[in-house]
């Protein structure tokens, strides 16, 4: 009997992979973008849920896709250059069933990218420059959540000034992660959510706010340390720079 469970289990499992590995939009466009640039000369680009089981990219190279579709950061694709110009970039816009959730769409867009740009990646680990989170000396400072109805565990920014509300350390890795463009590892050993404000330069000639790395231990109690580690990365080893559109 009990083998006869095992065996079930195993098909199910196949079954469930295979449904997995299928999984895709009910009606997807795929073109080539014409980009009209702005007054300054620029563009922009970008991929959106819209609404439940929607997705709309628009004006994106290949990486900004993949980026999406893996939930990963720029540089922690490998690939050819290409795969940044911009020069092809694509629009796309598909569907699938109103209650899809956002991360079955991200799945369903892997699949969008293996079948109409012949995309086949492997998952490596590599060892990068990361920043390690600690709390400094004298230690964290860190404001308790307030009471606002706000939603839980949010951040913004702009304009050099990032705020998060009811936020935990590895949300506060996470945003640290998007405005340094380096893998920060939260190794402080803080439980809490919190509430912060974060005011750093943005590159300004006559911006008189500090570095990040400043700002990180003078507003917030914490600091961030130089490192190594093993970082799990994408590698790309075929893609079409010509789509299979609609």
């Amino acid at each position: 009997m009990r083998r006869i469970l095992v065996g079930i289990c195993a098909i199910l499992v196949a079954v469930l992979a295979t449904h997995a590995q299928n999984v895709g939009f009910e009606v997807a466009s795929v073109k080539r973008a014409h980009p009209v640039a702005d007054a300054e000369g620029l563009t922009s680009s970008g991929v959106e849920t819209p609404s439940p089981g929607r997705l709309e990219a628009r004006n994106c190279n290949l990486v900004e896709l993949i980026e999406f579709a893996y939930s990963t950061k720029d540089y922690l694709v490998s690939g050819p250059e290409w795969i940044r110009s911009k020069e092809p970039t694509f629009d796309i816009s598909a569907k699938a069933p109103p209650d899809t959730p956002k991360r079955v769409v991200r799945r369903m867009l892997q699949s969008l990218l293996a079948d109409r740009f012949e995309l086949v990646i492997r998952h490596e680990t590599k060892v990068m420059p990361t920043y390690e989170l600690v709390v400094a000396k004298g230690g964290a400072k860190l404001s308790k959540p307030n009471s606002t109805t706000e939603p839980e565990g949010w951040t913004f920014s702009q304009g050099g000034r990032v705020t998060g509300h009811k936020v935990d350390m590895k949300g506060l890795a996470d945003r640290l992660t998007r405005e340094i463009g380096r893998p920060v590892i939260d190794m402080t050993g803080v439980q809490e959510t919190f509430d912060f404000t974060l005011e750093f330069s943005n590159g300004g000639e006559n911006d008189p706010r500090p570095p990040i790395l400043t700002a990180v231990q003078e507003q917030l109690g914490l600091k961030l340390n130089a490192a190594q580690h093993p970082v799990p990365i994408l590698v790309i080893d075929h893609a079409s720079k010509v789509a299979k559109e609609n």
